[in-house]
């Protein structure tokens, strides 16, 4: 069986509201100007048209307003079947792109000519599928020149077998008469409403529970199943039905896991942020004790470099004593050696007032034995004697003296000695106290380095640590704003 159809629908423009008015061109039956001014419409639908397969071979404008019909190839039932669906897709999508609207009611305005689509059906024997070219460009469509099937050649049993060019065949006539009776067919009549009213009630019923599984109603109750076509779209409705429960139940559930990882989420953030807000305090606490601490640390080296200063001032002074304690003991010294001569030269005195006195005795004994004429020499050696002894005793209290003094000098150059002595320790103990002080000082100033270092790092991780809170809690942001303002 093979058929051709000539389908005529209407194109027709919006109104101000948006819906259908009238058509498109004006109701001039077989009318090329109407025809033309549509011609942007059709051209496009054949472009389409031959693109899908449909070999499109004739158009026409029809009786009513915006009317047309545009034929193609007859072919196999089936196929031409599936072509007329294919062709309605077609002008829907024309008259989108265009922004009109393609109508295939029968009948949608009053007083006009309605719609229709002649079928041209004949029965063939014989033939066999061919590729067929509908038009395409291959540069547009590679490889799709001759890719649409039609059925060519066979034997037409339609067509006249004897001289009446009018008559169909024996073939012909049976696929369009045939013999039946009015009792055959008001049987086929009964028959049929016996069949197609069930049919109809459970259509109805499915058509209805499929409505309410549309607005979510799953828990609808199908119509019981039947082994006809109708049994099969129930089974697959109730497939459906179960389907989509499994879908949701599985959907709820996926949903409630990702509540509770959110809501673990959000735990594990508070609980983060209260962490964070302790540590940043500990660490504001840490960063505060660390200024202290430097601060102390620089006082600390202040003051060593202060007593630094002064311990090198004494030592300074430590090494004037100190020499001066040896001056002291030069002069001492000196003296002892001054002593020693003196002592020499009041020996040499008293030796001279011995000899002296011996000298004077001598004289007097001389001068006795002289008589009266030695008494005046008697008188001057008795004066020589006495200036004798006078000058020994003088030597004696010198010695004396000097030698009390030596004594006193050599106690001194003692003393001296110790003090320098003890100077030269003192001098050497302010040496090591200045080393220390200088290690000291140089450690400390080591020490405040490192205390500056980590104060800085302290206060960058206090910083980041108040951008951790503002993150977690944005209450936070103007406390962490001045925080790092005051840093």
């Amino acid at each position: 069986l093979r058929i051709g159809t000539e389908p005529e629908m209407m194109w027709l423009k919006f109104d101000e509201n948006g819906k259908p008015r009238d058509g498109y061109s004006k109701p001039y039956c077989y009318h090329i100007d109407q025809f033309e001014s549509l011609r942007p419409v059709s051209m496009q639908v054949i472009r389409y048209a031959r693109k899908m397969g449909l070999d499109m071979i004739q158009g026409d404008h029809e009786d009513a307003p915006g009317q047309l019909e545009l034929n193609w190839m007859f072919d196999d039932v089936l196929r031409n079947a599936d072509r007329l669906t294919t062709y309605r897709q077609i002008c829907a999508q024309v008259a989108r792109e265009n922004g009109i609207f393609a109508c295939f009611m029968t009948k949608p305005f009053m007083g006009v000519s309605a719609s229709g689509c002649h079928h041209n059906m004949s029965l063939w024997s014989g033939g066999q599928d061919e590729f067929v070219r509908c038009g395409n460009d291959e540069n547009d469509l590679p490889g799709m020149r001759d890719n649409y099937m039609y059925v060519r050649g066979g034997n037409n049993t339609f067509m006249p077998d004897d001289d009446d060019p009018q008559m169909p065949g024996k073939e012909g006539l049976k696929a369009i008469g045939g013999v039946g009776s009015a009792a055959t067919i008001l049987f086929t009549l009964a028959v049929a409403l016996i069949i197609a009213i069930p049919l109809r009630n459970q259509m109805q019923a499915v058509h209805a529970a499929a409505r309410r599984m549309a607005d979510g109603d799953l828990d609808v109750t199908l119509p019981p199943s039947s082994r006809n076509e109708v049994g099969q779209i129930i089974e697959s409705l109730d497939f459906f039905r179960l389907k989509t429960i499994e879908a949701r139940a599985l959907e709820q559930e996926i949903y409630q896991e990702e509540r509770q990882k959110v809501a673990d989420l959000e735990l594990a953030e508070k609980r983060a942020a209260t962490l964070s807000a302790e540590v940043a305090r500990e660490l504001e606490e840490t960063s505060r004790v660390l200024e202290e601490f430097e601060k102390l640390g620089r006082k600390t080296i202040e003051e060593l470099s202060d007593a630094d200063a002064k311990t090198n001032k004494l030592r300074t002074k430590s090494a004037s004593g100190n020499e001066m304690a040896k001056s002291a003991i030069r002069a001492m010294d000196e003296v002892s050696m001054s002593t020693v001569e003196i002592t020499s030269i009041t020996k040499t005195i008293d030796s001279i007032a011995f000899q002296t006195n011996l000298l004077a005795l001598n004289a007097r004994v001389e001068a006795v034995r002289a008589g009266a004429a030695g008494r005046g020499f008697a008188v001057v050696a008795g004066e020589e004697q006495n200036l004798a002894s006078l000058a020994a005793k003088a030597a004696g209290d010198i010695g004396d003296l000097l030698q009390a003094s030596k004594e006193q000098v050599e106690k001194g150059v003692e003393i001296v000695n110790e003090t320098g002595a003890v100077f030269g320790e003192v001098n050497e103990g302010m040496a090591q106290v200045s080393g220390r002080i200088s290690d000291v000082s140089s450690n400390a100033a080591s020490q405040a380095a490192s205390l500056s270092t980590i104060t800085g790092a302290t206060k960058r991780l206090d910083g980041s640590m108040l951008r951790l809170i503002n993150a977690y809690s944005p209450d936070s942001a103007q406390h962490a704003e001045e925080a790092l303002a005051a840093e």
